[in-house]
């Protein structure tokens, strides 16, 4: 594995993660409602 695509990789997971949390924030919000 080449550093450069280590480091697409983390954007990627980095993108997928914050897209998680805030899917979950917005759930957590719904229940709440």
């Amino acid at each position: 594995m080449t550093a450069h695509s280590k480091e697409k990789n983390l954007k990627i997971w980095d993108q997928k993660l914050k897209r998680g949390k805030a899917g979950i924030r917005r759930e957590i919000c719904g229940f709440r409602k």
